[in-house]
């Protein structure tokens, strides 16, 4: 069977869709179409792997290459997805993840999109027995040599942030996941300055996690920890916004620009950051104000 659905035949959209709690965010809407169009409409396999009806084996790459869109745009719409129950993701190797639409028989068959998706918050239990079994073919497969250019900074970067065990690392250094995501975020960036390699995908995991712990033990020492928890937690608000703003397709150094200038510390002397001290804080409207002052700022010189 080939890897993707050929480009015919049809699905159903009912008008439903309309009362999705997704469908005023573009971004997410156009991923979920794409994953529908691209699942089987009935059973089949793909190099020895079962792909069954409403599943697709689609790279991360190929959906970035279809829908023109970042690795970091669909990764995290997947997520997001997922984390309300839409669809399920199951790695098969290191490039390719079978994405199962959860409802997708309800979708197709029944038409019940608004309810089927509405009431899909959680996943089914079947669902969790087979992440569970998928985590530990995923451990099993960590002890296995691979080739360096087999695997990306982003894929180990997601393997972290997405999965169980970001709880449970966090939760074994004693520090939030808002925080293990920063610090694994900037190790990452780092690697990629520095055109950094490992010898495998699960020497590049452990190196990741390697990193975080003497992150971690570096705070705990200068006694910054506490405080850098708190921060990262003051910031996630501004932080989810800045990246509603990017998927939305602004770019990338203006929302940069405005988060780095709103993330100083005012100078009311409360040890407030500014976006904290601003009466009735609006990230679009100050965004929108910002980008309006920079432009008119360059009519003035």
């Amino acid at each position: 069977m080939a890897k993707e659905t050929a480009n015919n035949g049809f699905i159903k959209i009912d008008r439903g869709i309309l009362d999705w709690q997704h469908f005023t965010e573009p971004v997410l809407v156009q991923v979920f179409i794409y994953l529908l169009v691209k699942a089987n409409h009935k059973d089949g396999w793909w190099k020895g792997y079962k792909c069954e009806r409403g599943a697709t084996m689609v790279s991360i790459r190929t959906i970035c290459d279809d829908l023109a869109m970042s690795a970091h745009t669909a990764i995290k719409a997947l997520r997001t997805l997922e984390s309300t129950g839409e669809i399920k993701r199951i790695k098969i190797d290191q490039k390719t993840s079978k994405t199962i639409i959860v409802k997708y028989s309800q979708y197709q068959d029944n038409s019940l999109f608004s309810v089927a998706v509405g009431a899909t918050q959680t996943a089914t239990q079947s669902t969790t027995q087979s992440a569970t079994k998928q985590e530990r073919e995923e451990r099993k497969e960590n002890t296995t040599t691979t080739n360096v250019k087999e695997y990306t900074h982003e894929a180990v970067l997601e393997w972290l942030i997405n999965s169980q065990f970001l709880e449970q690392f966090s939760m074994s250094e004693g520090i939030t996941p808002e925080l293990c995501r920063k610090l694994a975020n900037d190790i990452v960036i780092e690697w990629k300055m520095t055109d950094k390699t490992h010898r495998s995908v699960s020497d590049a995991r452990q190196h990741l996690l390697n990193h975080i712990r003497k992150a971690v033990a570096s705070m705990r020492d200068k006694g910054t920890l506490t405080a850098t928890i708190e921060k990262t937690k003051r910031l996630q608000p501004l932080i989810d916004d800045c990246k509603t703003l990017i998927n939305e397709g602004y770019k990338k150094d203006d929302v940069a620009e405005f988060y780095a200038k709103n993330t100083q510390m005012s100078n009311d002397g409360t040890g407030r950051m500014v976006f904290e001290a601003l009466n009735g804080w609006d990230t679009r409207y100050r965004f929108i104000k910002f980008l309006n002052d920079k432009k008119n700022y360059g009519k003035a010189n």
